[in-house]
Protein backbone atom coordinates (compact mmCIF):
# COMPACT_ATOMS: atom_id res chain seq x y z
CA UNK A 1 0.00 0.00 0.00
CA UNK A 2 0.65 3.60 -1.09
CA UNK A 3 1.18 6.40 1.08
CA UNK A 4 -1.33 8.06 -1.27
CA UNK A 5 -3.64 5.00 -0.56
CA UNK A 6 -3.38 5.31 2.79
CA UNK A 7 -5.42 6.74 5.31
CA UNK A 8 -2.86 9.52 5.54
CA UNK A 9 -3.82 13.15 5.93
CA UNK A 10 -5.14 15.18 3.21
CA UNK A 11 -3.72 18.56 2.76
CA UNK A 12 -5.58 21.39 1.58
CA UNK A 13 -4.40 23.17 -1.54
CA UNK A 14 -3.03 26.45 -1.88
CA UNK A 15 -1.87 28.75 -4.49
CA UNK A 16 1.74 26.63 -4.45
CA UNK A 17 0.87 23.31 -3.68
CA UNK A 18 0.05 22.36 -0.08
CA UNK A 19 -0.52 24.36 3.24
CA UNK A 20 2.55 24.79 4.56
CA UNK A 21 0.76 25.35 8.26
CA UNK A 22 -1.13 21.43 7.95
CA UNK A 23 2.28 20.19 6.53
CA UNK A 24 4.35 21.22 9.18
CA UNK A 25 1.73 20.34 11.57
CA UNK A 26 1.48 16.80 10.30
CA UNK A 27 5.42 16.13 10.31
CA UNK A 28 5.71 18.09 13.72
CA UNK A 29 3.01 15.01 15.10
CA UNK A 30 4.88 12.64 13.04
CA UNK A 31 8.12 13.25 14.97
CA UNK A 32 6.73 13.38 18.31
CA UNK A 33 4.22 10.12 17.35
CA UNK A 34 8.33 8.47 17.11
CA UNK A 35 10.17 8.42 20.34
CA UNK A 36 13.00 7.56 19.06
CA UNK A 37 13.04 10.27 16.49
CA UNK A 38 15.52 12.96 17.03
CA UNK A 39 16.05 16.35 16.31
CA UNK A 40 18.44 15.97 13.78
CA UNK A 41 16.13 13.19 11.95
CA UNK A 42 13.41 15.68 12.69
CA UNK A 43 15.26 18.64 10.55
CA UNK A 44 15.69 15.99 8.09
CA UNK A 45 12.77 14.90 7.85
CA UNK A 46 11.51 18.14 7.19
CA UNK A 47 14.03 18.78 4.69
CA UNK A 48 12.96 16.17 2.55
CA UNK A 49 9.10 17.32 2.87
CA UNK A 50 10.56 20.88 1.70
CA UNK A 51 12.10 19.31 -1.39
CA UNK A 52 8.85 17.25 -2.45
CA UNK A 53 7.17 20.26 -2.15
CA UNK A 54 9.47 22.42 -3.84
CA UNK A 55 9.64 19.91 -6.46
CA UNK A 56 5.75 19.83 -7.06
CA UNK A 57 5.48 23.74 -6.63
CA UNK A 58 8.60 23.10 -9.56
CA UNK A 59 6.60 20.64 -12.05
CA UNK A 60 3.33 23.24 -11.33
CA UNK A 61 5.12 26.08 -12.90
CA UNK A 62 6.71 24.03 -15.28
CA UNK A 63 3.52 22.97 -16.47
CA UNK A 64 2.09 26.05 -16.42
CA UNK A 65 5.10 27.61 -18.61
CA UNK A 66 3.85 24.94 -21.30
CA UNK A 67 0.30 25.77 -20.88
CA UNK A 68 1.19 29.30 -21.87
CA UNK A 69 3.49 28.40 -24.23
CA UNK A 70 1.06 26.43 -26.10
CA UNK A 71 -1.67 28.84 -25.59
CA UNK A 72 0.40 31.55 -26.77
CA UNK A 73 1.32 29.36 -29.83
CA UNK A 74 -2.17 28.56 -30.56
CA UNK A 75 -2.97 32.33 -30.05
CA UNK A 76 -0.03 33.21 -32.91
CA UNK A 77 -1.19 30.41 -35.54
CA UNK A 78 -5.29 31.93 -35.19
CA UNK A 79 -4.11 35.53 -35.87
CA UNK A 80 -1.78 34.03 -38.84
CA UNK A 81 -5.03 32.34 -39.93
CA UNK A 82 -6.69 35.31 -40.07
CA UNK A 83 -4.94 37.25 -41.36
CA UNK A 84 -4.55 34.89 -44.51
CA UNK A 85 -7.58 34.82 -44.74
CA UNK A 86 -7.99 38.96 -44.48
CA UNK A 87 -4.91 38.90 -47.04
CA UNK A 88 -7.34 36.98 -49.42
CA UNK A 89 -10.67 38.80 -49.13
CA UNK A 90 -8.67 42.01 -50.22
CA UNK A 91 -7.21 40.56 -53.04
CA UNK A 92 -10.66 39.34 -54.01
CA UNK A 93 -12.48 42.21 -53.25
CA UNK A 94 -9.48 44.41 -55.02
CA UNK A 95 -10.23 42.18 -58.30
CA UNK A 96 -13.90 42.73 -57.81
CA UNK A 97 -13.17 46.61 -57.57
CA UNK A 98 -10.96 46.28 -61.26
CA UNK A 99 -13.64 44.15 -62.74
CA UNK A 100 -16.37 47.25 -62.06
CA UNK A 101 -14.02 49.74 -63.01
CA UNK A 102 -13.74 48.10 -66.13
CA UNK A 103 -17.21 47.70 -66.30
CA UNK A 104 -18.16 51.09 -65.07
CA UNK A 105 -15.61 52.57 -68.48
CA UNK A 106 -17.16 50.27 -70.92
CA UNK A 107 -21.07 51.75 -69.55
CA UNK A 108 -19.10 55.31 -70.26
CA UNK A 109 -17.36 54.38 -73.95
CA UNK A 110 -20.80 52.79 -75.28
CA UNK A 111 -22.83 55.93 -73.56
CA UNK A 112 -20.11 58.16 -75.11
CA UNK A 113 -20.82 55.93 -78.59
CA UNK A 114 -24.42 56.99 -78.00
CA UNK A 115 -24.66 59.95 -77.69
CA UNK A 116 -22.36 60.47 -80.65
CA UNK A 117 -24.64 58.55 -82.71
CA UNK A 118 -27.82 60.38 -81.43
CA UNK A 119 -26.19 64.05 -82.51
CA UNK A 120 -25.08 62.24 -85.81
CA UNK A 121 -28.82 61.54 -85.93
CA UNK A 122 -29.77 64.55 -85.09
CA UNK A 123 -27.92 66.14 -87.76
CA UNK A 124 -29.23 63.83 -90.39
CA UNK A 125 -32.59 64.90 -89.60
CA UNK A 126 -32.04 68.46 -89.14
CA UNK A 127 -30.35 68.55 -92.50
CA UNK A 128 -33.77 66.38 -93.62
CA UNK A 129 -35.71 68.92 -92.43
CA UNK A 130 -33.89 71.57 -94.01
CA UNK A 131 -33.91 70.27 -97.58
CA UNK A 132 -37.21 69.24 -97.16
CA UNK A 133 -38.46 72.93 -96.09
CA UNK A 134 -36.42 74.27 -98.76
CA UNK A 135 -37.91 71.97 -101.27
CA UNK A 136 -41.33 73.43 -100.61
CA UNK A 137 -42.67 75.71 -103.00
CA UNK A 138 -42.24 79.35 -102.17
CA UNK A 139 -45.39 80.87 -100.91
Amino acid sequence: MTYAESTGPRFTRVAHGYDPGQVDAHIAALASAEPGLTSAAATALLGRAQEVADSVVAAANAERDQIVRRARQEAADIIDGAQARAGDMIQAAEARVAQLDAHALQLQNRRSETAARVRDLADQLHRAADDAFASLPDR
